[in-house]
C-alpha cells in the first residue's frame, strides 16, 4: 500500500469552466482517493470516472470523496459556473494498493452539496402585535441568502401573515409569487418558504401582520438561510449592498438649528451605510441628533466639557428622505459629519 498525493494547478476559461484529467497513474492498483479543490468564488464541481459523473460539489472550497477506484479507472475534474480565467488549486490524495488492502478502509461520506445547503434558522425579530387589526413592522435585517421565514405566535391561530415586502426592491412577496403559504394563520411553527431566487435581492423586509384577537400577541420571526447562497450574494453585490459614494459636512450649527448632511433623492431612494459625527464640545447640555427623513435615527447627549465622536452603520437602510444633523444644545456647535451611501433607482 502506498500514499497518493497529486497537486492540482489549473485555470478556468473565460466562461468560468474547466475539465481536466486528475493525473492518476495507471499502475493496476485499487485507489481510495479524495479531492480538495478551491477557486476565488463559488462554482459547481464534479468528479468524473471515465467521463461519467461520480460525485458533485458546490462552493468556493470543496472536498469531494472519498471514492473507490478500480485499477485503470480514469478520473477527471469538471468545473462550471465559476469565476472566469481564475486559478484552480488543490490536490488529489489517498492510498493505492491491492484490493484487500484498500477496500476495508473505504468509508463513503455524505455528499457535500447536502451538507453545504442545509437550512439554518436565526431569530431576526421579536414583535408585539397590537390587538384587532393590521400592523406593519418597518424594515428589519435578515441574513444574506434568505430562503424563507418561520413564525411562532404565543397564541395559536391568532395572527396572520398579511404581506412581506422587500425593503430594497420594494417588491411585495405575496400571494405565492415568491413565497408559498402567505396569508394563512400562524399555527405552531409556521414556515413561509421562497419559490424563486428573488430571495437574494433584499437584506431587509417589511412585514404586515393581522391580529384577529382582542389582545396583543407576541410573534417571533426566524430566518431560514442557505450557506451557499450567502457566498453568492457577497460575491455579486446588488446596488444597496455596498456604498458607492459619500456625503460630508464641516460646519457650525446654531442652537436648535440643523444642517443637511445628505439631500433627499430627486427620485428613487438612497441606501445608507457607515456614518460618523464629531462635535467640538463647546455646547451647553443638550443633544446632537441624526435624522433620516425627519425621524431620529441617532441621538446622544452633549456637554461643555468634552468632545463627542460617534460612528455606526445603517447597513443599506433605504430612505427617500434627507439625512440631517440637528443641534439640540444651548449654543452653536461645530459639527463634522459624514455618511456613506449608494444611490438607487
Amino acid at each position: 500500500m502506498r500514499p497518493i498525493f497529486i497537486p492540482i494547478a489549473q485555470k478556468t476559461d473565460r466562461n468560468g469552466a474547466a475539465t481536466f484529467d486528475a493525473g492518476l497513474e495507471r499502475t493496476g492498483d485499487w485507489r481510495n482517493i479524495k479531492a480538495a479543490l478551491q477557486l476565488p468564488s463559488g462554482a459547481e464541481w464534479a468528479l468524473l470516472k471515465g467521463g461519467s459523473p461520480l460525485t458533485f460539489g458546490r462552493g468556493r472550497r470543496v472536498t469531494l470523496g472519498p471514492e473507490l477506484l478500480e485499477p485503470f479507472d480514469t478520473l477527471q475534474i469538471q468545473v462550471t459556473g465559476g469565476p472566469p480565467s481564475s486559478q484552480i488549486l488543490g490536490s488529489i490524495s489517498g492510498l493505492a494498493g491491492a484490493h484487500d488492502e484498500i477496500a476495508p478502509g473505504f468509508a463513503p461520506a455524505p455528499n457535500t452539496i447536502a451538507l453545504d445547503t442545509s437550512a439554518q434558522s436565526n431569530l431576526v425579530a421579536t414583535l408585539t402585535v397590537p390587538a384587532s387589526g393590521f400592523t406593519t413592522f418597518t424594515a428589519f435585517n435578515i441574513p444574506a441568502g434568505l430562503r424563507g421565514l418561520a413564525f411562532i405566535c404565543d397564541d395559536k391561530n391568532a395572527v396572520t401573515v398579511s404581506s412581506i415586502q422587500g425593503a430594497q426592491t420594494s417588491a411585495f412577496y405575496f400571494g405565492g409569487t415568491v413565497f408559498a403559504g402567505v396569508g394563512s394563520l400562524i399555527s405552531g411553527y409556521t414556515v413561509v418558504t421562497f419559490t424563486t431566487d428573488l430571495s437574494l435581492l433584499d437584506s431587509q423586509v417589511i412585514l404586515t401582520l393581522l391580529n384577529t384577537t382582542g389582545a396583543q400577541r407576541k410573534v417571533w420571526v426566524l430566518a431560514l438561510n442557505d450557506i451557499e447562497a450567502q457566498a453568492q450574494v457577497l460575491q455579486f453585490p446588488f446596488v444597496w449592498q455596498s456604498p458607492s459614494t459619500f456625503a460630508a459636512i464641516n460646519v457650525s450649527i446654531n442652537s436648535a438649528a440643523s444642517a443637511t448632511l445628505l439631500a433627499a433623492p430627486a427620485s428613487g431612494r438612497n441606501y445608507l451605510h457607515g456614518w460618523s459625527i464629531g462635535q467640538d464640545g463647546a455646547n451647553a447640555a443638550g443633544r446632537i441628533q441624526q435624522l433620516i427623513g425627519g425621524t431620529v435615527a441617532v441621538e446622544c447627549d452633549t456637554n461643555a466639557t468634552r468632545q463627542m465622536n460617534l460612528s455606526g452603520d445603517h447597513k443599506g437602510m433605504p430612505t427617500t428622505g434627507a439625512v440631517t444633523i440637528l443641534n439640540g444644545g444651548g449654543a452653536a456647535s461645530f459639527i463634522a459629519a459624514s455618511i456613506d451611501y449608494a444611490p438607487g433607482a
